[in-house]
């Protein structure tokens, strides 16, 4: 962790290039001790050596070189959060990915193509302003009760189209608000009451830093606003276990589906091709749904 007076993302930078060593030296490992083996198992001739020194020579700068740019993209992924330097108060890597903690308690998380802002509030609705580890714990998912949720272009009009304007101004293609109500376990004193976030996806990099660093407090208002009726019990919504359930179907046949292709072009050799280009026709499909999807579109208010 950082003092505020100083840039709290370079000790994040630092921790990020150390970890990003362990994506290379597993593989390394790996393989110089399956090169001993066979050394001694099989030692190479002398009229061999030269070669046999070439070839563990060339894996093992490719391993270095692939440990540098690995050690560079992590850093790389840090710098991009810039942008939000002047607003936070402590930043850490967690299971879920990079998280910042804002001066005005918002947590903010980037994970793969997603931002996820969330606040906490009390019983009485007022934003609390939590340590980045009190933040990560109150969000475990085995601490959330479901109370609400909307999510972009289906739902509610009002919630919705508050939403949609949010998505709007960052500039993203997909979004999932949510109101959770904290489980604290037996014996924990304090805590909060209610646990609001906003889960921002974007292709092709995930939404912009700056974007958001630009909209902080149009996400904070958003998150209070949208807090408002489960303060007064109204907007309760039962989990939506059905059509989660009909997504993780629909993910799991299109799954299979790829690898009945697949299989047919291992098991039909005459009918390869024609297996192998449904695949590609079947993928290509698949990828431009989820582009189409996720598209930004504006906001009917702007």
């Amino acid at each position: 962790m950082a003092a505020p007076t100083t840039d709290p993302l370079k000790p994040l930078e630092q921790m990020a290039r150390r970890w990003a060593l362990l994506a290379p030296a597993v593989p390394t490992a790996l393989f110089v001790t399956f090169v001993i083996i066979m050394t001694i198992l099989q030692p190479p001739a002398t009229a061999q050596l030269a070669s046999y020194a070439l070839n563990i020579g060339s894996i093992l700068v490719a391993l270095f070189a692939f440990g540098l740019l690995i050690r560079y993209l992590a850093a790389r992924g840090i710098r991009r959060l810039a942008p939000l330097t002047p607003r936070v108060k402590e930043a850490g890597l967690a299971m879920r990915g990079l998280s910042l903690l804002l001066d005005n308690g918002l947590l903010v998380s980037f994970f793969q193509s997603g931002a996820f802002p969330t606040m906490f509030f009390d019983a009485d609705g007022s934003a609390l302003h939590p340590r980045l580890a009190e933040a990560l714990r109150w969000t475990r998912p085995r601490r959330l009760k479901f109370v609400r949720m909307v999510r972009s272009r289906t739902g509610p009009l009002g919630p919705r189209a508050d939403l949609d304007a949010l998505m709007a101004r960052l500039g993203v293609g997909y979004a999932i608000a949510t109101v959770h109500e904290a489980r604290a376990p037996a014996g924990e004193v304090g805590g909060p009451r209610w646990v609001v976030s906003v889960t921002l996806f974007q292709l092709f990099g995930g939404p912009k830093v700056d974007r958001i660093a630009s909209h902080i407090e149009d996400i904070e208002s958003f998150l209070n606003g949208f807090l408002r009726p489960a303060l007064t019990g109204e907007g309760m919504q039962a989990f939506p276990r059905w059509q989660i359930s009909l997504r993780i179907a629909a993910v799991a046949g299109t799954m299979a589906g790829l690898l009945f292709l697949l299989v047919g072009a291992f098991l039909l050799p005459s009918l390869r091709f024609a297996f192998l280009t449904a695949g590609l026709v079947f993928i290509f499909a698949v990828a431009l749904y989820g582009a189409y999807a996720m598209r930004v579109r504006p906001s009917s208010d702007r």
